[in-house]
């Protein structure tokens, strides 16, 4: 018996209109003239024996039918497009290693980490998304994430791997050509604020007990990484934590100020929803970075005399 099945030109179509809401930009889009999208849109009305869209002048407008439609062909419309690209690469997603990173983490720290993973098992695919690090691990739909914090998330297995420590950083011209600052230096120096952690120079003043009476006054970003960009251009000091500015301190872009440095009392954690924690995958990467990290920690201790 035959399919009840629209043209797959027709869908295309179709799923670039819903999009757009406009047949010009679909058209655009998948390379082709406006009337053809028109013509596929009315093919597939024609086909299904439902409007799909009101027209109004240049604009379109989807119907409820048209809106229910989509909301069940969309899904499977993503599932075509994974298959294709798994036979186009002769392997599938299903195994899929999934992980969330936090946007500095991942460029400072996860990008190294994750390459030496890959040339250690080159054979396990893996997808690396974006977080917020006050993410939800079990809500991410990911089988790891890197997370910064004290360890208490809930439903995950937990593994602390990197104990954050905050150091006051900035451009060499900011700071004397050898040494560091001194306390009394500090009144004269802009000082960078991070909008996400606002008590960062609080917590490294009182941590470090340096006497500092003056106001905590700068200009603030919202990342990590706009605040290390706007140190090394030589717009005033930052406290950062030291696992973000070890590139930039050994190349000389960045110097630390001050000698002290202090715990943040938080530590970067490999979370790992106990409902993914058996996967063979999941339990190769755990297995890997504890490794790993113990492997660094070793060679970073100098022996005893």
């Amino acid at each position: 018996m035959r399919r009840f099945l629209p043209t797959l030109t027709a869908l295309h179509a179709f799923d670039a209109a819903v999009r757009y809401l406009s047949f010009s930009r679909a058209a655009e889009d998948l390379g082709v003239t406006p009337s053809g999208i028109s013509r596929q849109v009315r093919n597939l009305e024609e086909f299904l024996g439902l409007t799909l869209f009101e027209r109004a002048g240049p604009r379109v407008v989807l119907t409820e039918a048209g809106r229910n439609y989509y909301e069940q062909i969309s899904h499977l419309l993503d599932r075509v497009e994974e298959v294709s690209i798994d036979a186009v690469r002769g392997r599938t997603t299903k195994g899929l290693l999934r992980i969330a990173l936090p946007p500095t983490i991942g460029l400072r720290w996860g990008s190294q980490e994750l390459s030496r993973f890959h040339r250690a098992h080159p054979d396990l695919l893996f997808e690396v998304s974006t977080c917020a690090n006050s993410a939800d691990p079990t809500a991410l739909d990911v089988d790891a994430a890197v997370l910064r914090g004290a360890g208490n998330w809930a439903g995950c297995r937990v593994d602390p791997i990197i104990a954050e420590n905050l150091i006051v950083v900035g451009a060499p011209s900011r700071l004397p050509a050898e040494g560091y600052l001194s306390q009394a230096d500090l009144a004269g120096q802009v000082l960078l604020q991070n909008a996400s952690r606002p008590s960062l120079w609080l917590h490294w003043l009182r941590s470090a007990q340096v006497d500092y009476r003056g106001v905590i006054v700068g200009p603030r970003f919202d990342l990590t990484e706009s605040i290390i960009q706007a140190a090394i251009a030589g717009m005033g000091l930052a406290v950062l934590p030291d696992l973000h500015v070890r590139s930039e301190i050994a190349a000389g872009r960045l110097r630390q100020a001050f000698a002290q440095s202090c715990s943040a009392g938080e530590s970067y954690c490999l979370c790992i929803p106990e409902a993914r924690q058996s996967r063979q995958s999941v339990q190769i990467l755990r297995h890997w970075v504890l490794t790993e990290l113990r492997r660094q920690r070793q060679q970073d201790t100098p022996p005893r005399a």
